[in-house]
Order: C-alpha cells, then structure tokens, then sequence
C-alpha cells in the first residue's frame, strides 16, 4: 500500500536537490544524494507552511562559537580611572576617594561639623602638644632652664671648692634654688610636676658638684664608698634644704594641682 504523502517530510538541501523521507525520521541526520552533505530531517511542517531548508550538521566546536560570540559582542565600556583623594579643610590631611570624615580630626566634610574621636588623638591636639613642648613657658622650656640653673649653681659650688681647698655645704641649698628659679621662669606654670622636675634637677646638679670636687679637689678615686663617705648629716641638711627650695619656687601657688 503507497505511504500517504502526509507522512512524509519534504526539504531541500543547500545544493539545491529536493528530498522526501518519512515522518519518522524526524530530527535524524541524512546524506544528501547529489552533493554528500550531512543533513539533518527538519521536523514535519503544519499544512500549507513553507517548506524548510535542512539544516547543515554542525562541525564548529564550542570555542569556535564561544569566540564568535565573543566577537560579535558589545564591547565593555572601560571603568573610569580612580581620582585621587582630597583634603580634609580643617587639619589638611589625605581623605581617601569618597570619605566624608576625617579620622585625623573628626571633621565631617558635608556637615561641616567636628566629630568627637574616640581613643584618637586629633590632629589640633598634636598640633597643641608640639607647640607645648617645644614653645616657650613650656614644660620641657623650663627643664632646660631648670637644667642650667643647677648647672650653674654646681659650677659654682666646684669653684668655691677649688679656690677654698674645701666643701663649702650651704652652696647646695643654691644649687637648688637656681634649677627651682628657672623652672619657674621656662614653665611659668606653678604645678606639682614643675616642682619635681626642679627637684630631680637640683639633685642633679649637687650629684655633679660632688663628683668633680672629689676628683679635681679632693684627688680620691670614685667609687661607690667614696661618693657615700660624701653624703654625710651636714650634707644631707643642704640638700634636703636645696630640694624643698627648688620645688617651692617651680610649684608656688599650684594648691596641689598638676
């Protein structure tokens, strides 16, 4: 009995030549009988659509495709470069790209207002500290001239021993009172730290002052029993005197406020 011509699939191949198999081949891959092409059977049309051409079996690997694709892509639009930071209007530090506060400083750049940093030291207190330490009526101003003081007062204390052929005691009590005196002219601020720091100083100086007298007057070796043997009552009475002098002069009036 002669198959329905219903139930079969008709397409052309790209070399032109028509070709009728039946519906049940269907999606399998066929020789073309004229050029030897491998097609493959198109599904059966609905009735009165055009008759397809049958697709060529694909020999392209996947990267050859995957780099056609690539090709006929869009090409990316480029990301735009990074700009550098600003600076911080308040204390002129580096911002990075897009910051709004500065953890120099806590300035906050949209609002305009200082941000109290939390265990930060902010850029104008450092500011402040620096001008403090190295300014004048300073801390370390005044144990510069504290220092000098006692100096001087132990260079006198040594000549006084040169000319004399002895230790003059009392002198001790103005070694003290010249490392008090610029103290408090250098730090101008009468505090407890002033009057210490005068007093470590003081004690400084008469430590100096007995060295070179038991050197260059007395002639004797320094050790530790000779430098004892110096250290008696009488002296003790000075430099207790010299150290109490020293710091009342560099904390008068500090109430016992640092």
């Amino acid at each position: 009995m002669p198959a329905n011509p219903a139930d079969r699939i008709k397409f052309a191949c790209s070399c032109g030549k028509r070709l009728a198999v039946a519906a049940s081949a269907a999606g399998r891959k066929v020789k073309c009988p004229a050029c030897g092409e491998v097609l493959r059977v198109p599904q059966a049309p609905t009735t009165g659509a055009r008759v397809p051409s049958a697709p060529k079996a694909s020999n392209t690997s996947l990267l050859e495709e995957l780099a056609q694709q690539e090709k006929a892509a869009r090409p990316l639009t480029p990301a735009a470069p990074r700009t550098a930071g600003s600076e911080c209007p308040n204390c002129r530090s580096a911002l990075p790209v897009g910051a709004v506060l500065c953890v120099a400083c806590g300035y906050n750049t949209k609002t305009g207002q200082k941000v109290k940093m939390g265990g930060a030291t902010s850029g104008r207190s450092i500011g402040s500290l620096a001008a403090a330490v190295a300014g004048r009526n300073s801390f370390l101003f005044g144990c510069l001239l504290g220092g000098i003081g006692a100096f001087v007062g132990a260079g006198i204390w040594s000549a006084a021993a040169m000319a004399s052929g002895y230790e003059i005691g009392w002198i001790a009590w103005g070694v003290g009172g010249l490392a008090g005196f610029g103290m408090a002219k250098g730090y101008g601020q009468p505090t407890q730290l002033a009057g210490a720091a005068a007093a470590a100083l003081a004690i400084g100086g008469i430590f100096l002052a007995k060295v070179f007298i038991l050197v260059f007057v007395l002639d004797v070796d320094v050790t530790g029993d000779t430098i004892i043997a110096m250290f008696g009552v009488i002296d003790a009475v000075f430099i207790l005197l010299a150290v109490v002098t020293a710091y009342r002069l560099a904390s008068a009036g500090s109430d016992g406020e640092d």
